[in-house]
C-alpha cells in the first residue's frame, strides 16, 4: 500500500498464463514437447511486449534479425 506503482493483486499473472491454460483445455494437451516449449515461448514475448506496451509485430521481426532482446534487461 505504500508503493503505489506496485499492483495489490496479481490478476496480470493470472491472465498471463491464461491463453496457455485454455489451450490446454480445448486440445487436450500438445502433440508434442518441441510444440509445447515453441507456444510457451512465443506466449512470453507476446505478454512481455504488452507489459513494456510494445508493439509484438514489430518486436517480434527486431527479434527475428536479432536486434532485439530481452536478457539482461
Amino acid at each position: 500500500m505504500t508503493h503505489p506503482d506496485i499492483p495489490f493483486h496479481n490478476n496480470a499473472s493470472e491472465q498471463a498464463v491464461r491463453q496457455a491454460k485454455v489451450k490446454k483445455k480445448v486440445s487436450g494437451c500438445f502433440r508434442s514437447e518441441r510444440g509445447a516449449t515453441r507456444h510457451a515461448t512465443l506466449l512470453s514475448i507476446i505478454e512481455t511486449c504488452k507489459k513494456r506496451n510494445m508493439d509484438i509485430l514489430d518486436s517480434l521481426k527486431l527479434m527475428m534479425r536479432g536486434e532485439l532482446s530481452f536478457r539482461g534487461r
